[in-house]
């Protein structure tokens, strides 16, 4: 973005947090820190995602983080999201970064690198916010448990890897001792 167009967006900002702030002044509008701040993340997603438009392709990181962001606590401000259970959604900000990599690549699909901390973090977070609501019953201690019975399997599977392993390398050796011949 040059700079007369950063210089545009930013009195842009300045013009509507006057305005609304007057208008909380006036009592018009209820213009809180708790309306403000979703709202900051999600012009912050638009400014960033406008300059990956404009050739800056790592800024579409940020974008997508402020932009989940500030969805989530908008949703939370119109009680779509219950409030107390925002202690309990602290994956959200695991599911932000995660698509933050995501949109980073869709900018720029040459760097393969970064789809693995997106899909990691955003399948962590997904796993974690259905977990907080109780979405997915004792998931963790069922895998655990599971874990914790079977693991005498992998030794199971490491042994006869090595018994087919070793048929393998004879029967290898075997062909080339006839060749030789």
């Amino acid at each position: 973005m040059n700079k007369n167009h950063s210089s545009l967006l930013i009195g842009l900002i300045f013009i509507l947090a006057g305005v609304g702030l007057l208008l909380d002044k006036m009592r018009l509008f209820d213009f809180g820190w708790q309306e403000t701040y979703p709202v900051i993340f999600l012009l912050l997603a638009v400014i960033s995602f406008i300059s990956a438009f404009s050739g800056k392709k790592n800024s579409a990181f940020w974008g997508g983080v402020f932009g989940v962001l500030g969805v989530f606590y908008l949703l939370r401000n119109f009680d779509l999201i219950p409030f107390y259970l925002v202690h309990e959604l602290w994956p959200i900000f695991l599911l932000a970064l995660g698509l933050g990599f995501i949109a980073l690549f869709i900018f720029n699909p040459r760097e393969w690198g970064v789809l693995v901390p997106g899909f990691i973090l955003t399948g962590l977070g997904v796993i974690f916010i259905l977990e907080s609501l109780d979405l997915i019953h004792d998931l963790f201690a069922n895998i655990v448990d599971a874990i914790w019975t079977y693991w005498p399997l992998i030794l199971v599977l490491i042994g006869i890897g090595l018994i087919l392993g070793s048929y393998k390398r004879k029967e290898a050796d075997d062909r080339k001792t006839i060749k030789e011949e």
